[in-house]
């Protein structure tokens, strides 16, 4: 997906949500209480990167992977958030609460400190915990950067300042030290890690947004629809 469309992350999610799904069905859970940061529900670009119907279109589009491969990564090659939407409410799929979402958050750093000392993680000194686990996090920033002209890091800082955690001057003294718009010291390692070379990352980097949008799913375009009506009621 990386190569084909600049994005890294759309895969991982469709995967982690069909798979949290599959493991609720199989042993009937009726609720489910999700641990995450109520910004991890924000992926901070414009393209629709969990959409299964654009998903599989950029899978299948260079004829390297089939339908049944397909079927196996996704699990739920129909699932759609009308479907998903429908079934919560009639009791089929178990109710999700996010619980981070009405109780006080610890600061973004504090965060941070909290899960290097419980994995005893490395303490890398960065004052945000948005994919602390992820090494690859600063050369997907990189990537969308250069995409969008802009990335999940200048969004986090943008949180941490509305939430008093640091001041706007100071986000922005971090922002300029990150060096952003600069390939990252481990970019490399990145690359050989996914089997990509520099010729391949000049090809990424030559996207635009919005690219496959015209291909997403029908359903969940009505389901954005009906979103949207039910806001006007």
């Amino acid at each position: 997906m990386l190569l084909r469309t600049g994005d890294i992350c759309g895969a991982c999610d469709i995967a982690t949500r069909a798979s949290i799904l599959k493991v609720l069905l199989e042993y009937d859970v009726p609720i489910v209480l999700y641990g995450t940061s109520p910004l991890e529900d924000n992926s901070f670009v414009p393209d629709s990167i969990e959409d299964i119907g654009r998903f599989k279109y950029v899978l299948k589009r260079p004829g390297e992977v089939n339908d049944k491969e397909i079927k196996e990564f996704t699990i739920y090659p129909w699932l759609n958030d009308l479907i998903l939407s429908f079934n919560k409410l009639v009791g089929i799929y178990p109710r999700e609460v996010r619980p981070l979402f009405y109780i006080k958050n610890p600061s973004d750093k504090e965060m941070g400190e909290i899960i290097s000392k419980e994995l005893k993680w490395r303490d890398d000194g960065r004052e945000y915990s948005r994919h602390l686990d992820c090494i690859a996090e600063p050369f997907t920033n990189y990537i969308r950067n250069r995409i969008y002209g802009y990335e999940r890091r200048i969004c986090q800082y943008s949180n941490m300042v509305r939430n008093d955690e640091i001041s706007r001057a100071h986000a922005l003294e971090l922002y300029e030290n990150d060096k952003i718009d600069q390939p990252p010291e481990n970019y490399i390692e990145i690359l050989n890690y996914l089997g990509l070379n520099k010729k391949d990352l000049d090809q990424i980097l030559s996207y635009r947004p919005l690219m496959y949008e015209d291909y997403l799913s029908r359903m969940n375009r009505i389901y954005q629809w009906l979103a949207k009506f039910k806001r006007f009621l």
